[in-house]
């Protein structure tokens, strides 16, 4: 049976899940594209600037939750397994890929401010909320709710274990329960907790990882323009293959590169909205921007990273995969060190996910007991059954849950994306009108005794 549905999963799902996440990628970018090529500096300013009213902090607060369930083990291992898979041009792909969903994130976060409800203690919202079917929304929330527990925590949890019984000999049990209790005390106290972890958490190991591959690339620097060449003459490699092998050959390459960036920055998915619905903002545009920035973070920089050091080294580890040829590599400019150092970062790497994942699985648990006087009493229960699934997860093996996980996030993406596409009118023109305001607020401010009429902030939700 598993067999079977590993291979319904690549023969259909998987190239249904490229071709759709690709084609609403060429459609945002074509519908909207063209206002961020007149304005870059705009959205650039627009993300440092901090805002007239709603609050900065807690817009960077939802991009670190955001951010927390999408960073994760895939920025390593995910990267070593496209380029084990399909060489050094899948990292091409990986970034072509990226381009195009960093507007499809965008539409997301815009959709999601729009129709974001108000609850007791602030803001929730999320890809459901803008759903126009109920039952669709439903079935979306119950899938993403599995993945949380499959792919948010039991996948992490089972990393985690794996990496420091390894590296530090730590029994996979002890180091769940560690684990467990930690996440515990960081989602009982809900989105505050969460995101002031994150806030905190997500830089922080940005920045390490970011340091580490930078020193690896640095004592190799001058291989790295034949890493860069490489990269762009392997996109397309079947030159020196002829027909129908050459085709399978690319297609590969294509495959490897595009689908480990749609697993690592998960635009379309529709799981980013539920962080970003939170953010203290009247503005969906503004937020928008931040949407753009996750989807550069996560592929365009941790990811290119990660491949830059692997692709310096490849050559001498023939056969290596996965989290083995990012240890064998980082070895070279590290030394044995490289495998502590990494095991402590797939730590820090994997709770940020688990701790995203917790906010997306509430958010989903809310949806659909919206209508239960307990849902109070179903959240804690939630918090508790997370908490302790990655002590299962950290002593079970994870290969069912992977498969499992695949469809549930594949099965969402396809779900989500008719929605989203169906409203690309309203986020046009929430666009359209934001940039006419920005260029009204220069145009006064050039010339202050311009018609007081133009003063109208466009970029609030209509």
């Amino acid at each position: 049976m598993l067999r079977f549905l590993q291979t319904v999963y690549d023969l259909i799902l998987s190239p249904a899940l490229l071709a759709a996440v690709l084609a609403a990628g060429v459609l945002c970018t074509v519908r909207l594209g063209k206002h961020f090529l007149r304005h870059p500096l705009w959205v650039a300013g627009d993300l440092i600037r901090p805002p007239k009213s709603g609050g900065r902090l807690s817009a960077l607060k939802a991009l670190t939750v955001a951010l927390a369930g999408t960073l994760g083990v895939g920025n390593i291992a995910g990267v070593a397994s496209a380029i084990a898979t399909g060489g050094a041009g899948a990292v091409f792909w990986m970034w072509l890929g990226a381009l195009l969903s960093m507007l499809v994130k965008y539409a997301e976060v815009v959709l999601a401010i729009r129709y974001r409800k108000v609850d007791g203690t602030g803001f929730i919202g999320g890809a459901m909320y803008y759903m126009r079917r109920p039952w669709v929304a439903a079935v979306f929330s119950l899938l993403c709710l599995f993945a949380s527990f499959a792919l948010g925590n039991v996948m992490q949890a089972q990393t985690v274990a794996e990496s420091a019984r390894e590296a530090y000999g730590i029994p996979p049990l002890l180091c769940g329960a560690v684990v467990a209790l930690l996440l515990y005390l960081v989602i009982c106290r809900g989105f505050s907790r969460i995101s002031s972890v994150t806030l905190c958490l997500v830089p922080l190991m940005s920045a390490l990882y970011i340091g580490i591959c930078l020193f690896a690339i640095g004592k190799e620097i001058s291989a790295l323009p034949r890493v860069l060449a490489s990269i762009f003459r392997s996109a397309f490699t079947p030159s020196a293959a002829l027909g129908g092998a050459g085709g399978l050959v690319l297609a590969r390459v294509i495959r490897a590169g595009i689908s480990r960036g749609l697993i690592t920055h998960e635009a379309g998915c529709g799981t980013a909205p539920m962080a970003h619905a939170e953010a203290d903002t009247n503005s969906p545009v503004r937020q928008g921007f931040f949407g753009i920035f996750e989807v550069f973070a996560d592929t365009m920089i941790l990811c290119s990273l990660t491949a830059f050091v692997l692709l310096i080294h490849i050559d001498r580890f023939p056969g290596l995969d996965g989290m083995e040829l990012v240890i064998a590599a980082f070895e070279l400019s590290l030394g044995k060190s490289a495998g502590p150092i990494l095991a402590s970062l797939i730590f820090f790497f994997a709770a940020a996910t688990m701790i995203g994942w917790s906010h997306y699985g509430k958010t989903c648990l809310d949806y659909l007991t919206q209508n239960s006087r307990r849902k109070e009493t179903y959240k804690k229960l939630y918090a508790v059954a997370y908490s302790l699934m990655a002590i299962w997860g950290s002593v079970t093996s994870a290969g069912v849950m992977w498969l499992l996980s695949d469809y549930a996030v594949a099965l969402m993406t396809l779900l989500h994306l008719p929605d989203l596409l169906s409203r690309l009118r309203e986020v046009t023109a929430l666009t359209r009108g934001y940039f006419a305001q920005s260029a009204r607020s220069l145009e006064k401010t050039l010339a202050p005794d311009a018609d007081s009429a133009n003063s109208k902030d466009l970029r609030d939700t209509p």
